[in-house]
């Protein structure tokens, strides 16, 4: 591995963004240009068919064909093409996971899948089989896992454990389980460098399961209003101020004006997060309450299933929902504001077979839809329901044939039209 070094001083503006996202990276080729190059001379395959979910009216199966700087897609359908407003999108497509790689966590919540990287002056040099080289500011770096569990639950409680919001220095995370506190000044292919109390200590990468960077250390980023989630078909997800596609060409907008060409076949998802839905996630509920099988509470999560890790359902992670467990109430003022609340319930996928309960919907405390039982691994199902000139909503989810035993109930881009 290259070498790898953290300056103690300020860092850089944004290049990479990231708030929430991850890119898969293999090789790395930087540029400090305002806008990026690219070959783009060999065309490249288009992006796959698959299901877009409107913010009004039904989900449809289609193909981007073109994303226009005006915020406009246009998808090729069996019936023909379509025309639909970002604004006016909820997403398109499925996330994937990652497969394989260091994992680059940044702040916000962002993460990198890396083959090798390097740091040097005052940046973290990244390859990528989509994107080439690219370079991220020291601010937006949060910590890196070396070793990456194989399984999904073990790889995101690690995560959760990197990006301790409470933690005020750098940390070496050991494989057995120990800390060590300091600042992190360099990693080479074998070792990583911490200054630990004045004293330098070089520890070696197999004993480490990831690096922390202090927090307190890390950029705020002001969100975009036209941000947008873009996953890429190798795992990589991004934040992004703007989407172009044109012909054979992906072309995102990153903070700080940097324009990055992609092959269009990389799409494999997107996510608007500035157009005509509200998600609940992103509201302060009005109340939550949770009644035990026996004597374990849930609290609810937001953009997280109930146990703190990835939404997933289906086999795909989602970036936005909310996770309760059986038997829980959680309640949201409308003020009469909204037409429509829709979503994807699902148990967990971390459940397998187990679980089962069932979702409910009251509007102003009546009774507006409710599902039949839910087992683990079932698909996920669609829900909406009218809220027009409600006051309250409040979901529901209840026991099912197992008690309360791996009830993870998985409220999918839960979200309000007005």
């Amino acid at each position: 591995m290259a070498l790898l070094i953290r300056p103690l001083y300020t860092r850089l503006p944004l290049l990479l963004c990231i708030g929430g996202m991850i890119l898969s990276a293999h090789l790395v080729r930087s540029s400090t240009e305002d806008a990026t190059q690219s070959d783009s001379s060999v065309a490249s395959p288009k992006p796959s068919t698959a299901f877009a979910i409107p913010a009004i009216g039904a989900r449809f199966e289609g193909r981007p064909l073109e994303i226009t700087s005006a915020g406009e897609a246009t998808f090729q359908t069996s019936d023909g093409k379509r025309r639909v407003p970002l604004a006016d999108l909820v997403r398109w497509g499925d996330l994937v996971d990652p497969q394989r790689g260091i994992q680059v966590l940044l702040s916000g919540g962002g993460l990198i899948v890396a083959e090798t990287v390097r740091l040097e002056n005052e940046q973290l040099h990244l390859d990528s089989d989509l994107l080439g080289e690219r370079a991220v500011p020291l601010e937006f770096l949060a910590g890196i896992i070396f070793q990456t569990p194989r399984d999904l639950q073990e790889r995101d409680r690690l995560a959760n454990r990197t990006l301790d919001p409470a933690a005020r220095s750098d940390r070496l995370l050991l494989e057995n389980g120990d800390e060590l506190s300091g600042t992190i000044t360099s990693v080479t292919g074998t070792s990583v460098i911490i200054d630990a109390q004045g004293q330098k200590v070089a520890v070696e990468l197999r004993r480490i399961a990831a690096a922390a960077f202090d927090p307190t250390l890390t950029a705020d980023e002001k969100p975009s209003p036209t941000r947008t989630l873009v996953g890429l078909r190798d795992g990589s997800r991004l934040t992004v101020n703007g989407v172009v596609l044109n012909k054979d060409l992906l072309q995102v907008t990153m903070p700080g004006k940097k324009v990055w060409e992609l092959p269009a076949d990389s799409l494999v998802w997107f996510q608007p997060l500035s157009g005509n839905v509200v998600y609940l996630s992103d509201l302060t509920a009005e109340g939550y309450r949770h009644l035990p099988f026996l004597s374990q509470s849930w609290p609810y999560k937001n953009d997280a299933n109930v146990v703190g890790t990835q939404l997933r359902a289906g086999g795909h992670p989602a970036a936005k929902g909310i996770g309760m467990h059986s038997a829980g109430r959680l309640t949201y003022r409308l003020d009469k504001r909204f037409r429509k609340f829709e979503a994807d319930v699902a148990l967990d996928d971390q459940v397998g077979d187990g679980g089962a309960v069932v979702f409910g919907v009251y509007v102003d405390d009546k009774l507006a839809w409710k599902s039949d039982v839910i087992r683990g691994g079932m698909r996920p199902q669609p829900v909406s329901v009218d809220v027009s000139g409600a006051k309250r909503l409040s979901l529901i989810v209840e026991f099912g044939e197992r008690g309360d035993e791996l009830d993870r109930a998985n409220w999918l881009d839960a979200r309000l039209t007005p």
